[in-house]
Protein backbone atom coordinates (compact mmCIF):
# COMPACT_ATOMS: atom_id res chain seq x y z
CA UNK A 1 0.00 0.00 0.00
CA UNK A 2 1.54 3.27 -1.02
CA UNK A 3 1.65 6.24 1.31
CA UNK A 4 0.89 9.68 -0.04
CA UNK A 5 3.84 12.04 0.29
CA UNK A 6 3.37 15.70 1.04
CA UNK A 7 6.03 17.83 -0.51
CA UNK A 8 7.28 20.63 1.71
CA UNK A 9 7.52 23.92 -0.17
CA UNK A 10 11.09 24.82 -0.86
CA UNK A 11 12.55 21.36 -0.23
CA UNK A 12 13.55 21.14 -3.86
CA UNK A 13 15.29 24.51 -3.74
CA UNK A 14 18.40 24.32 -5.82
CA UNK A 15 21.72 23.88 -3.98
CA UNK A 16 23.16 27.25 -5.16
CA UNK A 17 20.53 29.13 -3.06
CA UNK A 18 21.50 27.21 0.10
CA UNK A 19 25.14 27.81 -0.63
CA UNK A 20 24.43 31.50 -1.15
CA UNK A 21 22.63 31.75 2.23
CA UNK A 22 25.56 30.06 3.97
CA UNK A 23 28.01 32.41 2.27
CA UNK A 24 26.00 35.40 3.50
CA UNK A 25 26.30 34.11 7.07
CA UNK A 26 30.07 33.71 6.71
CA UNK A 27 30.33 37.22 5.31
CA UNK A 28 28.34 38.70 8.22
CA UNK A 29 30.51 36.79 10.73
CA UNK A 30 33.70 38.08 9.08
CA UNK A 31 32.38 41.65 9.09
CA UNK A 32 31.57 41.40 12.80
CA UNK A 33 35.06 40.05 13.58
CA UNK A 34 36.68 42.86 11.59
CA UNK A 35 34.62 45.49 13.41
CA UNK A 36 35.65 44.08 16.80
CA UNK A 37 39.34 43.99 15.91
CA UNK A 38 39.19 47.63 14.81
CA UNK A 39 38.16 48.86 18.28
CA UNK A 40 40.61 50.98 20.29
CA UNK A 41 43.15 48.59 21.81
CA UNK A 42 42.91 50.40 25.09
CA UNK A 43 39.17 49.73 25.58
CA UNK A 44 39.84 46.22 26.84
CA UNK A 45 42.21 47.27 29.59
CA UNK A 46 41.43 46.81 33.30
CA UNK A 47 39.14 49.36 35.00
CA UNK A 48 40.88 52.60 36.01
CA UNK A 49 42.60 52.63 39.38
CA UNK A 50 41.73 55.67 41.40
CA UNK A 51 44.90 55.71 43.50
CA UNK A 52 47.55 58.12 42.25
CA UNK A 53 50.74 56.34 41.25
CA UNK A 54 54.28 57.71 41.15
CA UNK A 55 56.15 58.22 37.92
CA UNK A 56 57.87 55.15 36.52
CA UNK A 57 61.55 55.40 35.66
CA UNK A 58 62.22 53.48 32.47
CA UNK A 59 65.13 51.23 31.70
CA UNK A 60 66.94 51.78 28.42
CA UNK A 61 65.80 49.42 25.67
CA UNK A 62 65.92 49.53 21.88
CA UNK A 63 62.86 50.79 20.03
CA UNK A 64 61.76 50.00 16.49
CA UNK A 65 63.08 52.24 13.77
CA UNK A 66 61.02 55.39 13.30
CA UNK A 67 60.77 56.82 9.83
CA UNK A 68 59.03 60.16 9.50
CA UNK A 69 59.66 62.09 6.30
CA UNK A 70 59.60 65.85 6.64
CA UNK A 71 59.39 68.55 4.02
CA UNK A 72 62.18 71.19 3.85
CA UNK A 73 59.81 73.84 5.20
CA UNK A 74 58.90 71.67 8.20
CA UNK A 75 62.57 71.01 8.91
CA UNK A 76 63.56 74.68 8.81
CA UNK A 77 60.58 75.78 10.93
CA UNK A 78 61.22 73.23 13.67
CA UNK A 79 64.96 73.92 13.78
CA UNK A 80 64.33 77.66 13.88
CA UNK A 81 61.88 77.22 16.76
CA UNK A 82 64.47 75.40 18.86
CA UNK A 83 67.26 77.83 17.98
CA UNK A 84 65.07 80.86 18.62
CA UNK A 85 64.07 79.53 22.02
CA UNK A 86 67.65 78.93 23.04
CA UNK A 87 68.56 82.45 24.22
CA UNK A 88 71.19 81.01 26.55
CA UNK A 89 73.24 78.50 24.58
CA UNK A 90 74.01 76.67 27.82
CA UNK A 91 70.31 76.21 28.49
CA UNK A 92 68.29 75.08 25.43
CA UNK A 93 64.50 75.28 25.30
CA UNK A 94 62.27 72.59 26.77
CA UNK A 95 60.52 70.64 24.04
CA UNK A 96 56.84 69.69 24.36
CA UNK A 97 56.35 67.11 21.61
CA UNK A 98 52.63 66.50 21.08
CA UNK A 99 51.14 63.24 19.77
CA UNK A 100 48.02 62.14 17.93
CA UNK A 101 45.54 60.00 19.91
CA UNK A 102 46.86 56.48 20.65
CA UNK A 103 50.04 57.24 18.70
CA UNK A 104 53.63 56.80 19.84
CA UNK A 105 55.34 58.08 16.68
CA UNK A 106 56.81 61.59 16.81
CA UNK A 107 55.69 63.91 14.02
CA UNK A 108 58.12 65.06 11.29
CA UNK A 109 58.45 68.42 13.05
CA UNK A 110 59.19 66.61 16.34
CA UNK A 111 61.88 64.52 14.63
CA UNK A 112 63.55 67.71 13.44
CA UNK A 113 63.35 69.35 16.87
CA UNK A 114 64.88 66.22 18.43
CA UNK A 115 67.72 66.27 15.92
CA UNK A 116 68.48 69.87 16.89
CA UNK A 117 68.36 68.99 20.59
CA UNK A 118 70.68 66.04 19.98
CA UNK A 119 73.23 68.29 18.26
CA UNK A 120 73.16 70.59 21.30
CA UNK A 121 73.60 67.65 23.70
CA UNK A 122 76.55 66.27 21.76
CA UNK A 123 78.39 69.60 22.16
CA UNK A 124 77.54 69.71 25.91
CA UNK A 125 78.83 66.34 27.17
CA UNK A 126 77.99 67.05 30.82
CA UNK A 127 74.31 67.68 30.18
CA UNK A 128 71.70 65.07 31.14
CA UNK A 129 68.38 65.11 29.29
CA UNK A 130 65.10 64.30 31.01
CA UNK A 131 62.45 62.61 28.83
CA UNK A 132 58.98 62.68 30.40
CA UNK A 133 56.13 60.81 28.73
CA UNK A 134 52.46 61.69 29.25
CA UNK A 135 49.07 60.49 27.99
CA UNK A 136 45.48 61.72 28.00
CA UNK A 137 42.87 60.20 30.33
CA UNK A 138 40.84 58.31 27.71
CA UNK A 139 41.94 54.78 28.65
CA UNK A 140 42.60 52.93 31.89
CA UNK A 141 45.45 53.98 34.17
CA UNK A 142 47.45 50.94 33.12
CA UNK A 143 46.96 51.57 29.39
CA UNK A 144 47.83 55.26 29.74
CA UNK A 145 50.98 54.45 31.70
CA UNK A 146 52.10 52.06 28.98
CA UNK A 147 51.32 54.65 26.30
CA UNK A 148 53.43 57.31 28.03
CA UNK A 149 56.15 54.70 28.56
CA UNK A 150 56.27 53.92 24.83
CA UNK A 151 56.38 57.58 23.83
CA UNK A 152 59.27 58.35 26.19
CA UNK A 153 61.15 55.22 25.13
CA UNK A 154 60.90 56.01 21.42
CA UNK A 155 61.96 59.64 21.92
CA UNK A 156 64.96 58.39 23.91
CA UNK A 157 65.83 55.93 21.16
CA UNK A 158 65.77 58.73 18.56
CA UNK A 159 68.10 60.91 20.63
CA UNK A 160 70.48 57.96 21.08
CA UNK A 161 70.38 57.27 17.35
CA UNK A 162 71.27 60.92 16.75
CA UNK A 163 74.40 60.69 18.90
CA UNK A 164 73.38 61.25 22.55
CA UNK A 165 74.81 58.50 24.80
CA UNK A 166 72.06 56.45 26.45
CA UNK A 167 73.60 56.94 29.91
CA UNK A 168 72.88 60.67 29.62
CA UNK A 169 69.15 60.14 29.18
CA UNK A 170 66.62 59.78 32.01
CA UNK A 171 63.21 58.51 30.89
CA UNK A 172 60.06 58.69 33.03
CA UNK A 173 56.42 57.80 32.38
CA UNK A 174 53.54 59.62 34.08
CA UNK A 175 50.49 58.18 32.32
CA UNK A 176 47.61 60.66 32.70
CA UNK A 177 48.54 61.71 36.25
CA UNK A 178 50.06 65.04 35.22
CA UNK A 179 47.64 66.69 32.74
CA UNK A 180 48.74 69.80 30.91
CA UNK A 181 45.88 71.88 32.30
CA UNK A 182 44.85 72.87 28.76
CA UNK A 183 43.11 70.01 26.95
CA UNK A 184 43.61 66.39 25.95
CA UNK A 185 45.50 67.36 22.79
CA UNK A 186 48.17 68.95 25.01
CA UNK A 187 48.07 66.05 27.50
CA UNK A 188 49.45 63.66 24.86
CA UNK A 189 53.04 64.83 24.98
CA UNK A 190 56.68 64.12 25.75
CA UNK A 191 58.70 66.80 27.50
CA UNK A 192 62.43 66.87 26.74
CA UNK A 193 64.49 69.14 28.98
CA UNK A 194 67.93 69.49 30.52
CA UNK A 195 68.14 68.09 34.02
CA UNK A 196 69.01 70.49 36.83
CA UNK A 197 68.51 74.21 37.27
CA UNK A 198 68.41 74.91 33.53
CA UNK A 199 64.87 75.91 32.53
CA UNK A 200 64.79 77.22 28.98
CA UNK A 201 61.62 78.51 27.32
CA UNK A 202 58.99 75.96 26.32
CA UNK A 203 58.69 75.18 22.61
CA UNK A 204 55.58 73.21 21.60
CA UNK A 205 55.82 70.97 18.55
CA UNK A 206 52.58 69.98 16.83
CA UNK A 207 51.71 66.29 16.20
Amino acid sequence: MSTARFEVPGERTALPLTTLLGACGVTLLAASTTALSADDARSGEPAPVTARAPAVTLASSPAPAVTAPASPSTVSQAAAAVDAGSVDRNCPPRLALRFAPSDTRPSPAAMTALATMARWAVTHPDAVLMIEGHADAEGSDDANLRMSHSRARIVGWILTRDGVPAERLRKRAFGAWQPSGTDEAHDRRVIVRVDGACAGPLVEVEP
